[in-house]
């Protein structure tokens, strides 16, 4: 079996309450919403069949089921906790050299880690830190050779930087990359992501951005 998808996401994020101070420990929590405004592109395989697949933010909403997404933080002083996770449950066709393909995938996809604040002053923030992705797939595919279907789950350590860049008093920019697998599970993800805000109230901001991630992961 061998699954190897390739995202171009843009991504419209929400936050909200980005500035709760809890009285006693003086830890701010964040949570964001958002919205994966998605095109999804590589090949996934199930029983020996292998459907390559290109779809663009108008497709994947046509054939979407559901989609849940949210992230969270935690910090206190320098060091921070985070979470965002993921559900997509997505059906569609694509025509092959062996006829039509019909694939459906529901997949979990949850990363989690901690940070460091390296630098902070009136401009600029930055961030590094290490964490894990999880991703857990169910694929279910019919063919013209037949149906077949299978899940999988796995793990991949990571490596992460963020830098946030004030511009004024209500316009921020964010940047983060990660990468990570390294042969533990997948051979290689990496991720990329570059945001504009805009600060609304003290604890809230509007950020549009574009969101690259490509996972490559094989089992045989």
């Amino acid at each position: 079996m061998r699954k190897s998808t390739r995202c171009v996401i843009m991504s419209i994020i929400l936050m909200v309450g980005g500035n709760f101070t809890a009285a006693q420990d003086d830890w701010n929590f964040t949570l964001t919403p958002y919205a994966w405004m998605a095109g999804l592109e590589g090949d996934i395989g199930v029983g020996g069949v292998v459907a390559p697949v290109d779809e663009s933010f108008s497709d994947i909403l046509d054939n979407l089921e559901l989609a849940l997404m949210v992230g969270a933080e935690a910090r206190n002083g320098a060091w921070g906790l985070f979470a965002d996770g993921m559900y997509l449950d997505l059906e569609d066709s694509e025509q092959t050299a062996i006829g039509k393909v019909t694939v459906g995938v529901q997949q979990w996809l949850v990363t989690a880690g901690g940070l460091y604040r390296m630098a902070e002053d009136d401009t600029l923030i930055l961030d590094v830190g290490a964490g894990i992705r999880y991703l857990d797939t169910k694929l279910d595919l019919n063919s013209p050779a037949g149906g077949a279907g299978s899940s999988d789950n796995w793990i991949d350590p990571l490596l992460l930087s963020r830098l946030r860049y004030r511009v004024s008093d209500k316009v921020f920019l964010t940047f983060a990359a990660d990468l990570g697998g390294f042969g533990v599970a997948s051979d290689l993800v990496w991720q990329l992501t570059a945001n504009v805000g805009y600060n609304l109230t003290d604890s809230t901001a509007l950020l549009l951005g574009y969101r690259y991630l490509d996972i490559d992961y094989e089992e045989d």
